[in-house]
């Protein structure tokens, strides 16, 4: 009945049905005028946005829509006209080839709107905060309604998170803590093997675990996230190990551990997230 009922929980969260006074509350805090943006954020860091108005709140949030609703119109064609200029003067450039994927194009114009762009693109684009950029753009490009919604996201989350100190030295430590606290056993075997400083963590935490767990399980991690705490990063690695324990514990070899966590189907992500938003909660 346990894992029945953690299908449908994870369902209806998805397709945005769960919680229906939650819904109703979150519903009267976006049409408020103007849009309270640290009402909104403390609903995120309390409660999983439903599907269906994700996309919306994450705009306000970070700062691609204005709190002001009438002015929401005039500010996205703003937008679409500025990302047109970007990828034209890109082209102008001849920094974009033609084989060229979307994730990396939304890179190359981000570094060029950050002023970071390399004469020496296709080295640059090798790097590993370049490659976290293009898994990130992915990331929206997958979740966001059109291109340049998805770019606009990229940018600004990027710039929002800025604001907050991203120490992956106090994430491992915490990550250490429950880890040892949920499941002991696999935390002497994976200390054993020295498996924790095997695993690329400061790149999981750089790319916020996108390229990790599907995109539609991430959604609800990031919720957090633009709500403004990273601390449950910790949690989702302490889920993904602990998830995957069953698998982990016949394995003596740091790189099998590695290779087995690095990508996971959405019915895994799935269990992953709420796993770990059972820890941060």
């Amino acid at each position: 009945m346990s894992d029945k009922r953690n299908f449908r929980s994870s369902y209806y969260d998805k397709v945005g049905f769960r919680g229906v006074e939650e819904k109703r509350s979150l519903e009267i805090l976006i049409n408020e005028k103007p849009i309270d943006k640290e009402k909104l954020s403390k609903f995120c860091l309390r409660f999983t946005l439903p599907a269906i108005y994700r996309e919306y709140v994450w705009k306000v949030l970070l700062g691609v829509l204005p709190v002001n609703l009438e002015n929401h119109g005039s500010v996205l064609d703003h937008w679409s006209n500025y990302y047109m200029e970007l990828e034209n003067t890109l082209k102008i450039m001849r920094k974009i080839r033609k084989d060229a994927s979307r994730s990396v194009v939304h890179t190359l114009m981000f570094l060029m709107v950050e002023d970071l762009i390399e004469f020496d693109t296709e080295k640059q684009l090798e790097s590993s905060k370049a490659q976290s950029i293009t898994a990130l753009a992915t990331f929206f490009l997958e979740l966001c309604s059109t291109e340049v919604v998805a770019f606009w996201m990229l940018r600004n989350f990027i710039l929002h998170q800025r604001k907050f100190s991203l120490h992956s030295k106090c994430l491992k430590e915490n990550l250490e803590i429950i880890l040892k606290q949920e499941d002991d056993t696999l935390y002497e075997h994976i200390k054993v093997l020295k498996a924790l400083e095997a695993l690329p963590l400061d790149t999981w935490f750089e790319r916020y675990f996108a390229e990790v767990l599907h995109e539609s399980s991430l959604a609800r991690i990031l919720d957090k996230v633009i709500g403004g705490s990273c601390k449950i990063l910790a949690c989702v690695a302490a889920a993904l190990l602990t998830v995957r324990r069953h698998l982990l514990l016949p394995l003596n070899d740091s790189t099998k551990i590695v290779e087995l966590l690095c990508k996971n189907p959405e019915d895994i992500s799935d269990v992953v997230v709420n796993k770990a938003l059972d820890l941060y909660g």
